[in-house]
């Protein structure tokens, strides 16, 4: 299968290349050094560290974390998932880093009423529609990152590349 260019085992492989020895497998150079750079400064808990890890993996969302995230309020920002910039991956990143981050669909109505456009929306976080793309494999880094109390059982039970 081919998505974004790639197939399911050549991101993959990429994942394993950029593993910094931390265990904590990261897409590019510039994606490890914008997470560690912000989990210094911002020394987040599981949560933002989450966020952070998943936002960092496209150009786009490494760009604006600030319109993302609001550092002082500790809040995201769910209108930038209507942003002009969004692009297919940009937005399955943003999804999955807003329900990592608060464990919810945080739609944002077009019209400020609840209906159809925010039925579609939350149809859109669906592990199928967020998942089917080359940052799969980090997708579940970030999992990991969120939920480090399940990944260290999973990583016992399938050993460390599991």
């Amino acid at each position: 299968m081919i998505i974004d260019g790639q197939t399911y085992t050549q991101a993959v492989e990429g994942a394993r290349r950029m593993d910094t020895g931390n265990g904590i497998r990261f897409a590019s150079p510039e994606h490890r050094d914008f997470y560690s750079g912000r989990a210094q400064a911002l020394k987040p808990d599981v949560c933002l560290k989450a966020l952070i890890y998943t936002l960092g993996l496209c150009d786009d969302t490494r760009r604006r974390l600030d319109s993302i995230y609001d550092v002082k309020g500790r809040t995201i920002n769910p209108e930038t998932i209507h942003a002009p910039w969004q692009t297919g991956s940009s937005l399955k990143a943003c999804r999955l880093a807003f329900n990592l981050f608060n464990d919810g669909v945080p739609t944002v109505s077009y019209d400020g009423a609840p209906g159809i456009g925010d039925m579609n929306e939350c149809k859109l976080y669906s592990a199928s529609d967020i998942f089917c793309c080359s940052f799969a494999p980090y997708f579940f880094e970030a999992i990991r990152i969120r939920y480090p109390e399940y990944a260290a059982h999973l990583r016992r039970e399938c050993g460390e590349n599991g």
